[in-house]
């Protein structure tokens, strides 16, 4: 993260024009660590504090400069929304809208439970109604997609597939365009939850063919390379992550299907 991510001059830049930045050593500041960090936090990790010493956000985890960057900018866009967002929706308790509003402040901030409870209220209250509107649809499908991405994380995989099924249900020809973001977690289900290899594969490979260069496409690569190796079909799976790691080189997918090809050539 010091090499790559904090010193990259746009990261720099941002970070000196709204923020104030300190360093800690939490081997050194053990106290220090236990106070902000939460349960889930792991090393590296970055703190956003308000001015009362509250932790507004927060980010696990290496992560490249553009992603830390994309990820610094929407904390700085939302933290000013978050008072007004909770407001807003204490007071409209049926105001799916509101729920919503609120729901998308929390998943800018990266409080991923909060987010994810959120947008559980947002589509329960939408959801009754069949939000003719377009407005209405867009949002119930964007708080199932998150919803089912949040469950699919924790390979909480019944309630990540009840979750899917309402996306598709609700976005049946994609208009908003998370469908692909979804084939990894149905793969990786029929995987885990199923032990259905070949059904994972099958899901993978029709993911592929319809979505061959979706922003998902090195995941479903990946994927595929480690199905195949559960198979035992070794040479196949190595032959699928180099080929991911040739049209991939600086993603993370890439990365690791080139550390598993090398591993298991």
């Amino acid at each position: 993260m010091n090499t790559e991510t904090y010193s990259n001059a746009d990261v720099v830049k941002l970070t000196g024009e709204k923020l104030v930045s300190a360093k800690i050593n939490s081997d050194k500041n053990e106290a220090l660590w236990k106070k902000f960090a939460t349960a889930d936090a792991g090393l590296p990790a970055t703190f956003f504090l308000d001015a009362d010493g509250a932790t507004v956000a927060e980010l696990v985890g290496f992560m490249g400069a553009a992603d830390y960057l994309d990820a610094l900018k929407r904390i700085l866009a939302a933290h000013p929304k978050l008072r007004d967002a909770k407001a807003a929706a204490e007071k409209s308790a049926g105001d799916g809208a509101a729920q919503f509003a609120l729901a998308e402040v929390y998943a800018d901030l990266r409080r991923d439970k909060e987010a994810l409870a959120q947008f559980e209220k947002a589509a329960a209250v939408l959801e009754p109604g069949k939000p003719p509107t377009d407005d209405g649809r867009r949002m119930l499908a964007v708080a199932y997609f998150r919803i089912a991405k949040a469950y699919g994380s924790a390979s909480k995989w019944p309630e990540a597939r009840a979750a899917i099924a309402k996306y598709e249900a609700v976005d049946a020809d994609n208009k908003h365009g998370y469908a692909d973001d979804l084939v990894p977690y149905k793969a990786v289900a029929a995987a885990e939850h199923d032990n259905n290899i070949d059904a994972a594969l099958k899901i993978v490979d029709e993911g592929l063919a319809k979505w061959p260069e979706s922003n998902i496409a090195d995941c479903l690569g990946y994927l595929k390379g480690a199905f195949l190796h559960e198979k035992r079909e070794h040479a196949k799976a190595v032959e699928v992550w180099k080929a991911v790691a040739a049209k991939y080189p600086k993603t993370i997918f890439g990365r690791r299907a080139k550390e598993a090809a090398e591993h298991d050539h």
